[in-house]
């Protein structure tokens, strides 16, 4: 992968990632918007550890080497989120754009990790076709 392209995605991780990497900040520096939101995880000290979750996946997001493994982890948190959302009869739209654009930044760094054929093998983004 060039340069140019490495430093485009390292900036679309960053910049999709600021609305969550923001959240992570209020909810563990007690922002007085969501207290009372999580008035009833506040006792078990679950508002604080949502935080620094959100705050560790979107720092293993941004990161080149580890983006893989954070997109997978933040499919997970925000799967979560959105089947949490959708039960308790709330909006999980925004949740579902969050998830979408960080799809969309791993498809542009490896698109083959999404389409490939049974015949083909991906290797750091090369791809190795049978003999």
């Amino acid at each position: 992968m060039s340069k140019f392209k490495s430093k485009v995605l390292t900036l679309l991780s960053i910049v999709f990632s600021m609305p969550l990497l923001l959240s992570g900040l209020f909810k563990v520096l007690v922002y007085e918007h969501f207290m009372g939101l999580f008035s009833a995880w506040d006792r078990l000290g679950g508002r604080a550890v949502a935080g620094a979750i959100e705050l560790i996946l979107v720092v293993l997001f941004i990161g080149e080497r580890t983006r893989y493994v954070g997109f997978f982890l933040l499919c997970s948190y925000l799967g979560g989120a959105i089947a949490i959302e959708v039960q308790n009869g709330g909006f999980a739209l925004l949740n579902v754009v969050f998830l979408a654009l960080h799809w969309g930044v791993i498809y542009l760094q490896n698109n083959h990790l999404f389409f490939k054929s049974p015949s083909e093998k991906v290797l750091h983004g090369m791809v190795l076709r049978k003999k």
